[in-house]
């Protein structure tokens, strides 16, 4: 089963490399916990929430942003559980600040109907928070 959820999560990130919004979408819990155990720090890709609808909001969010680099380095799995390393930078154009960051930690998880229950980032909190006000 680890093996699949890893499939089920790269070919999320190849979704959203193309755009599809709506692949990642379906692939989730109706009552996802988005940002899991996460600290509400006030920034908008970081904001803890439930259900579908904050998972639309998160994409909302990011679909504002200026992308240079989103590139999964590494993506493992065990059990219910699938760990991605992305390098990701982009640019916050309401600042004009950037995120760079080569080892950005995403933790996925996964329920007995195989839809993504819980997911979190793991990222430099201060560099966001850097970007997003200034």
């Amino acid at each position: 089963m680890p093996e699949d959820h890893v499939a089920t999560v790269r070919s999320l990130y190849e979704a959203f490399g193309r755009g599809d919004i709506a692949t990642i979408i379906d692939a989730v819990d109706d009552d996802v916990a988005w940002e899991a155990g996460a600290v509400d720090h006030g920034l908008p890709l970081l904001t803890p929430g439930r259900g579908k609808d904050r998972v639309v909001a998160f994409f909302g969010e990011v679909g504002e942003l200026d992308f240079k680099r989103f590139e999964p380095q590494v993506v493992f799995g065990s059990g219910d559980h699938v760990m991605a390393v992305v390098a990701v930078e982009f640019l916050v154009p309401k600042t004009g600040r950037s995120v760079s960051e080569e080892a950005e930690g995403h933790l996925w998880t996964f329920g007995t109907g195989g839809k993504v229950v819980a997911f979190r980032h793991y990222v430099d909190t201060l560099q966001h928070d850097r970007a997003w006000n200034g």
